[in-house]
């Protein structure tokens, strides 16, 4: 990874001006950045992260490519840590976006604060990143902090997260180029070019009372999250629609969309960048 600690603005203006360029399936402008597609307007907070985040050991890192199971999994993770706080029937996630209880480090605390105070939030300090394992800063990859990581069928993934893209703008007020159609779409996504893709490059680097689990498991569960009134109404940040987050959730879903050929070559994809990892992901 290029080191990026002491660039000055000047450096990293003519940085960001190198970069390849490539826009998304919906248009929206992207960088080829430390090996991996990051979208223009996480590169700064991007920069910032990495320059001035310090992990702390105790620290929990909810890892994912966008659409891939990221929201039901930070209500898990915050149901619990916080299962000493808050009984079940009194829990946040009954009024609170699970995206609003563990906020993303380069898409919220660094786009809203160059060197945000984070030595003040409850221990242990939960986070979230779409980044790929090589561009997280060195202090949290030397720390003994938790990385919980979550991946889906890509072709699942694929769908869910272009719907997603086509309902939300994520740049508001930015100019955008074409949206592609899906066939384009997805040859794109063969391709590993996806925002913070590929998604291989992903897989390949690196207190129980009574009835408790079983509280958490419903309080989590999609239905359950799906059905709240929070998560039906309301904006999520700039334009993305809190319902938007919640879709089907539907395993096997790409069957209505994709053609078993397009599948099959998914497959053969996955066959060969992962053939040396050893890791076998079933679609």
């Amino acid at each position: 990874m290029e080191n990026t600690e002491n660039l000055s603005s000047e450096d990293e203006s003519l940085l960001l001006q190198s970069l390849e360029q490539q826009d998304n399936w919906d248009g929206l402008p992207m960088s080829k950045f430390q090996g991996f597609w990051c979208p223009v307007f996480v590169l700064h907070p991007l920069l910032c992260f990495q320059r001035n985040f310090k992990a702390l050991d105790t620290d929990v890192l909810l890892a994912s490519v966008p659409k891939s199971g990221t929201t039901w999994l930070k209500a898990l993770l915050f149901s619990i840590v916080s299962r000493d706080r808050f009984p079940i029937d009194q829990s946040p996630l009954l009024a609170t976006n699970s995206h609003r209880l563990v906020f993303s480090l380069e898409c919220f605390y660094y786009a809203e604060d160059d060197d945000p105070d984070l030595g003040n939030l409850s221990r242990p300090r939960l986070f979230s990143t779409h980044l790929p394992h090589q561009a997280l800063p060195s202090s949290l990859i030397e720390s003994n902090c938790k990385i919980v990581y979550v991946c889906r069928n890509p072709l699942d993934q694929f769908i869910s997260e272009r719907e997603f893209l086509l309902k939300n703008r994520l740049w508001p007020d930015k100019p955008y180029g074409e949206v592609l159609s899906l066939d384009e779409a997805f040859d794109m996504f063969c391709d590993g070019v996806q925002a913070f893709g590929p998604f291989w490059d992903h897989l390949l680097e690196e207190e129980e009372k009574e009835g408790l689990v079983g509280d958490i498991s419903r309080l989590c569960s999609f239905e359950k999250l799906k059905d709240l009134d929070i998560n039906k109404n309301g904006i999520h940040f700039g334009s993305v629609k809190n319902n938007s987050l919640f879709r089907k959730g539907d395993i096997g879903d790409w069957q209505n969309y994709l053609t078993p050929a397009m599948a099959e070559r998914m497959k053969t994809t996955l066959k060969a960048k992962l053939s040396r990892s050893g890791l076998i992901l079933d679609i």
